[in-house]
């Protein structure tokens, strides 16, 4: 069985600037880290007689960059890089460009949830993270 958080880290590495490694259910506090998260999900949407099924899954993105408490521009720097990852996450959507999750998986589309990321502080050690949750919609067939 693929691992299909595996194949979502490959697929988010082709991203320009390239993140060298994408952490995985573990955020980081390094300014520049990508963390993918698992969310509770997988909710299957419909299920046909031939026992194929439609299914949407979840992830999440954690973006820390540095924060400050002032007036410079850090913090909207920050947060247009979240927006510049969920635009290329919808780029890759329009130009059907999916992770691949193996035989018997077609990916439809891979949707962006949160245009705004949730963004966490810990202004004592000057970090801040940026989060948004993702939606791939697959069909599941049935294999032989």
């Amino acid at each position: 069985m693929v691992n299909r958080y595996e194949k979502i880290s490959d697929w988010l590495k082709t991203y320009t600037p390239r993140f060298s490694w994408i952490y995985f259910n573990v955020t980081n506090s390094e300014p520049g880290n990508l963390s993918l998260n698992s969310v509770q999900n997988e909710r299957e949407l419909d299920k046909f007689i031939d026992g194929s099924r439609r299914v949407e899954f979840l992830f999440a993105l954690d973006l820390v960059k540095e924060y400050d408490t002032g007036t410079s521009t850090i913090n909207l720097e920050a947060n247009k890089e979240f927006e510049n990852i969920s635009e290329w996450i919808e780029a890759q959507n329009k130009d059907k460009n999916f992770p691949d999750f193996g035989n018997n998986i077609i990916i439809e589309q891979v949707d962006v949830l949160e245009t705004v990321p949730s963004v966490t502080t810990d202004t004592q050690a000057g970090m801040a993270k940026y989060q948004g949750q993702f939606k791939i919609t697959y069909m599941e067939m049935k294999g032989e």
